[in-house]
């Protein structure tokens, strides 16, 4: 297997304005519009249900700092506290390699699925990666993301 590196590093804030503003400042990025918007997401907890998503990426790149505001539920919840929440690979394959992941042990908790039932994103259990979450991305996203992130 080739190593893909990762392209971003997620964090969890209350204020995503504010929290654009203080990481904008220590980091000295400039940061994409904030998308919001509605996905349908299977979360292991919780089933499948709609998870609505505020979420900014840094300008500056590889690797991008992504923001995600917090919720009261689910993956994304406040239980956690601001912070680190994951590691972004692109994934060529991501059921493939979803596959393998589930064979060492290395399980998902969340997952966004195109209508087609074709991964889209997917998070794996921290617990299993001394407290990191890995979330693959389908490399497929990588032009529309890019062109996101590069724009005004």
């Amino acid at each position: 297997m080739t190593f893909i590196p990762f392209f971003h590093v997620g964090f969890l804030v209350d204020d995503l304005e504010k929290g654009m503003e203080s990481f904008g400042k220590a980091f000295g990025v400039t940061w994409t519009v904030p998308d919001i918007g509605t996905v349908d997401f299977w979360q292991r907890a919780e089933g499948e249900a709609p998870l609505d998503l505020v979420v900014a990426y840094s300008r500056q790149g590889p690797p991008y700092i992504e923001l995600l505001q917090s919720q009261e539920s689910g993956l994304f919840n406040t239980a956690q506290g601001e912070g680190f929440h994951h590691i972004g690979m692109w994934e060529p394959d991501c059921e493939g390699r979803e596959a393998e992941l589930i064979k060492e042990g290395i399980t998902p908790i969340a997952t966004q699925y195109t209508s087609e039932r074709e991964i889209i994103v997917s998070y794996f259990d921290p617990d299993a990666l001394h407290g990191v979450m890995l979330e693959l991305v389908d490399e497929g996203r990588k032009p529309i993301m890019e062109k996101w992130f590069t724009s005004l």
